[in-house]
């Protein structure tokens, strides 16, 4: 197995969740200066002797969470909130950040903030993220020499699925898995001595080292219609992300024999290249795509990848790959299936022009363009 150091920069916000959020009530927004204070809840609860305080505390907030003001609470009753402040984060948008969080308390909601993944030393990228991205990279460049059995896979896996009546996620689960079983399968010809073992246990990534809260912002991430500037979809999402140009190190090991490691760069390099070049044609991101292609200059020492949101080869790939590979007529045999299994009935989705998908994550940047989330530079 051989062992290589690669030193990654964020360019745009990254995020990888944990499953974990920080309620309306565990936060403080302090738009004076442009952060949020994280308030150790359960420490504060705690240190309140008076149960008749703590009922109060619990009532108050089971019956109107959305106006509840922990500040005023503390003052109120004593409570020395400032004790209690573990954390503090900047906001990158205040503006932003304080129009969603009213425009949620309106419509009787909270604004909650999910968290990015931590251990116990601080906020870390898990290497696991960062091998699912190389996997990607290889099964797109495998397929891109093989487009056939790409897209005879995704009719036998849409053929199954129409005559068992399943369900999207049963599609979205069945067809991932069939494609990568394919990809190992094709990948592995020649390699008999590793047949038996898993291809993409003989790749793996180290967590990167641990980080504080100074590397870290608050981000609204939103779903952005690709017909224009106005056009929304879904609930914004706000979350804690790394912010653009933190350096981290993780060493990458692989198998020689079965990875070049000419050949896992190279295939990182064309499907970061190949989503890079789509989504430039995209009006509302084609400042960030120019942007990002100056930084990189052509420089093959520096190789992009896609972390974090939307990362899958089904999302990224479909399009890409059937759209330049397939006529016309052929894309809408495929796009009739998939009409069929998704249920998909406007006219206006295009499932296989540039706009597919038809929306892209986005955060709103301080001058009023848009970056897209999860990318990151690698020196190699």
């Amino acid at each position: 197995m051989k062992h290589l150091n690669i030193e990654f920069t964020t360019y745009s916000p990254l995020f990888i969740g944990s499953n974990e959020d920080i309620p309306s009530f565990g936060y403080i927004g302090d738009e004076k200066n442009k952060t949020i204070k994280i308030v150790d809840f359960d420490a504060l609860v705690n240190s309140i002797n008076d149960l008749r305080i703590v009922d109060i505390l619990t009532n108050e907030l089971h019956k109107n969470p959305r106006d509840f003001s922990l500040e005023k609470f503390s003052k109120d009753y004593g409570i020395k909130l400032e004790e209690f402040i573990k954390e503090e984060i900047e906001i990158h948008d205040k503006n932003e950040f304080f129009r969603q969080k009213q425009e949620f308390e309106r419509s009787y909601k909270s604004l909650i903030i999910k968290r990015f993944i931590r251990n116990a030393n601080g906020y870390y990228i898990p290497g696991s993220s960062i091998k699912g991205a190389f996997e990607t990279a290889l099964e797109y460049w495998y397929y891109s020499e093989h487009i056939d059995l790409f897209a005879n896979e995704i009719s036998k896996t849409l053929k199954e699925i129409y005559e068992n009546r399943a369900n999207k996620k049963r599609l979205d689960r069945d067809l991932d898995n069939n494609l990568k079983e394919e990809f190992k399968k094709g990948f592995k010809k020649g390699l008999s001595d590793y047949l038996k073992q898993d291809l993409f246990s003989l790749l793996g990534f180290t967590d990167s080292p641990s980080f504080g809260s100074d590397k870290m912002s608050i981000f609204i991430i939103k779903r952005k219609s690709v017909y224009g500037y106005r056009n929304e979809r879904g609930i914004p999402v706000c979350s804690e992300g790394v912010k653009e140009g933190v350096n981290f190190t993780v060493t990458m090991t692989f198998d020689e024999k079965v990875f070049g490691e000419n050949d896992l760069f190279e295939a990182v390099r064309k499907f970061s290249n190949d989503i890079i070049e789509d989504d430039s044609r995209i009006q509302i991101l084609t400042p960030f795509y120019n942007k990002f292609k100056q930084k990189l200059n052509g420089n093959n020492n520096l190789l992009p990848l896609n972390l974090g949101f939307g990362g899958s080869l089904k999302t990224k790939s479909l399009y890409l790959l059937l759209k330049s590979a397939y006529s016309k007529d052929k894309l809408r045999d495929f796009e009739s299936e998939l009409r069929r299994i998704y249920n998909i009935k406007n006219p206006n989705n295009d499932l296989f022009g540039s706009s597919f998908p038809s929306t892209r994550n986005i955060v709103r940047e301080l001058d009023g363009t848009f970056a897209v989330p999860g990318w990151v530079i690698l020196k190699i």
